[in-house]
Parts: C-alpha cells; structure tokens; sequence
C-alpha cells in the first residue's frame, strides 16, 4: 500500500517565467512560511444546450472555458514576492571607487550582455549597477570577455548608450517597488512527497490582488489572490528547496505614520491593492479552452487600521476635510540595514467611526483611499528575482 501524502511532506515553490504560460526553467523560490495553500486548480465551464425535441434534460453538453484562481496567506520573509505584485524594481547599493564605466553600446530589456566603455578591474563574480535613476537594476556578473560582460539574469529596463555601470560594494541593497505597466508571470509548484511524488505545476500565474497586514502581537502578513493561465502534466521530480529561516518582520517593529505624525496606538493595519488582472480568451486554437494571456486594469489601494485615540484630532479631520496626505508603514527588522517601508500618497479619509465599546479602550477604524504605493526594502538580497 503506498504512503498517504501528508501535510508535514509537502513543499510549495515558485520561479519567473521567461515566457508568460511557459514553465519557468526552475522553481526554487519560496513566497514565504505558508501554513496552507489553495491552488489556482482549473474550474471548468461546462456549457449545456437543450433542444426542441430531446426532453427536459439538456441535448449535449461542451467545455468551457477554464478559470485559474486561487488566494494564499504567507509569513512574509523578503520583499522577493511583492514585486510580483507591484510589477517594477530599481535597486542601488553602495559603488566602488574603481570599475567606474558607461555602456559603450544601448542595452535592450531581456539583454543578458553588455558592452562597456571599459571593463578594467571588472571580473566575473562581481556585481554591477546598470542604468540612471529611476531605472537602475544590479546583476551578477558571469563572464567577462574584452569590454562584453555576461549577465547572470537578463535586464528589466532598456538602458541608453552611455548609461552609467559601477561595480558594487558591501552587500547592502535598496529595492524600490513602484507599480508597472506590465507585471511577470510565474510558476508555482505544487509537491506532496511519499514513495511516489505527485508533484504540480501551475503556469501564468499573476499576482491579482494582494493585502499587507499586521495585528497587535502578530508578523507582518500578505495575502495574494492569484489568477493563472495553464496547468502542466503531473509529474514526480520536485525540486530541490532549501526551507529559509529568516525571522520575519514583527509587530513591534513596525510604526505608522500619517496625518504627519506616528500613531502610537495602532492595534491592526491592513493595506491592500488590486491589479485587477483579466484572463483574455481569443477565437483560436492556439490555447485551446485556457486563457491565452492575462493583463492588468486600472490599481486600485486603500488603506484601513484601528487604533486608539487620546485626542480629538482625528474626528476633526471628519468633518473638516483636510488636505490629502502621505501615509507610511515602516518595520525595522533589526537595523537600518533590514527594512521595509510601504509609502501611500494623495490619502484622504473615507471613513473613521468613532463608536463606544462595551469595556476597554475605545478604538476607531480609519478607512482611507490613496492614489498609489511604493515599497522600499533595505536588505542583503542584490535583486528580486525568483528561481
């Protein structure tokens, strides 16, 4: 009788895609500590026809077309998954005093090689910033032949002739994550190992929805709605992970700041974002009954935190419509080289009812709408990238 597949024999993983719906080439990456998981298995659309003649039931039934959708909670560990969410990283970090250059030619996003002006004191092993502000990214160096340079990844951004490339020093990083046109697609893959693996692979995968969140006493949470595009055979190699052991952010590192001032008593927070990503289906037999690709709509964030009030400042703010805000969450891991900070701007107030509980403090829930948000992630990790 073969082994029952069991909880503790599990393991969940994820890679990019090169091509959006393709398997990634290895899913090594872990999202976070995930305690359970619902996968995006396929819903199928059964579509039944009736007929003048062939009685009460239905004539014949075809499928539909297939819907990929599911939501997770994670113990968030790095900032690795939330660019999935967001769509778009530039990172810095502190550059050397030698192996100063320019791109001697332009460089095109999904190039992995670079000509530089000079390549002296540059060698494989080393890494290396690419690009001016706003659009700067670090990659490995693999080889080094002349003044061409091999990349271990593949670049995000076009870079212009000319742009600057410095070698990088310490192993300080600072990733910001801003809203993209477009978002990369992953895998995820699905393992229950016994004496034969059943192992699944889930391809397209978006990040839809995702809320950020921390109660009193608690860690810094995200929960991820995902929509996705296919699925793969199922098969019974899984991959090799290494489980991270890395404290994730908590509760009394963290501190809220907005109306331009840090809440001192903030019992939870929760701030959310919508990609409001939308599987598209085309008249061809190229994807058969799944979605051919999925693109994102218009974002949409808000806000939302309870805390306690000892002023009345906040019912003012109610009935005096102030000027929109910036508001920010900040968790300081350890020190100021293990951070994360989630900047909100254009906030206003949607609602915050100031009612009397039973016993206890008396709290007040704000709601609150804002135009965009950002992350800045101060960590040891040279780009977010998921293997």
């Amino acid at each position: 009788m073969a082994d029952a597949y069991l909880a503790h024999r599990t393991q969940i993983s994820y890679g990019e895609e090169t091509t959006p719906g393709t398997k990634a080439s290895t899913c090594a990456a872990q999202f976070g500590m995930i305690e359970s998981m619902e996968f995006p298995d396929p819903t199928k659309d059964w579509k039944k026809y009736w007929a003048l003649g062939a009685g009460r039931d239905y004539n014949v039934k075809a499928e539909g077309k297939n819907t990929m959708e599911s939501s997770f909670d994670v113990v968030l560990q790095t900032g690795t998954p939330l660019f999935y969410a967001f769509g778009q990283e530039t990172c810095t970090a502190d550059v050397s005093g030698t192996g100063q250059t320019t791109l001697a030619t332009a460089m095109t996003a999904g190039s992995t090689t670079a000509t530089l002006a000079s390549a002296s004191g540059i060698t494989a092993d080393l890494y290396i910033q690419i690009g001016e502000s706003g659009s700067r990214e670090i990659r490995k160096i693999s080889d080094v032949s002349g003044s061409v340079i091999i990349l271990d990844k593949a670049v995000r951004f076009s870079h212009v002739d000319s742009a600057g490339v410095s070698l990088q020093t310490g192993s300080v990083y600072t990733h910001t994550l801003s809203v993209g046109n477009t978002l990369k697609s992953f895998t995820i893959e699905a393992a229950q190992l016994a004496s034969t693996n059943f192992v699944r692979w889930f391809t397209g995968c978006y990040i839809d929805t995702y809320d950020i969140s921390c109660e009193e006493e608690g860690e810094l949470m995200a929960t991820f709605g995902i929509k996705g595009m296919k699925i793969e055979s199922s098969g019974t190699a899984a991959t090799t992970i290494a489980m991270s052991t890395t404290v994730p952010y908590m509760f009394d590192e963290g501190v809220l700041t907005c109306f331009g001032a840090a809440i001192g008593r903030v019992k939870t927070f929760k701030i959310s974002g919508n990609n409001k990503m939308k599987p598209l289906t085309y008249i061809n037999s190229t994807y058969g009954r799944y979605a051919a690709e999925i693109v994102p709509g218009r974002r949409e964030i808000s806000l939302t935190f309870t805390a306690v009030p000892d002023v009345k400042t906040w019912w003012d703010k109610i009935k005096t419509t102030p000027t929109a805000t910036t508001c920010t969450v900040v968790f300081t891991r350890t020190t100021s080289t293990d951070t994360i900070t989630f900047t909100l701007t254009d906030v206003n107030i949607e609602s915050a009812p100031h009612k009397f509980n039973e016993e206890n403090e008396q709290d007040v829930e704000f709601t609150l709408t804002a135009q965009s948000l950002s992350a800045t992630v101060v960590d040891a990790i040279p780009y977010y990238w998921a293997v």
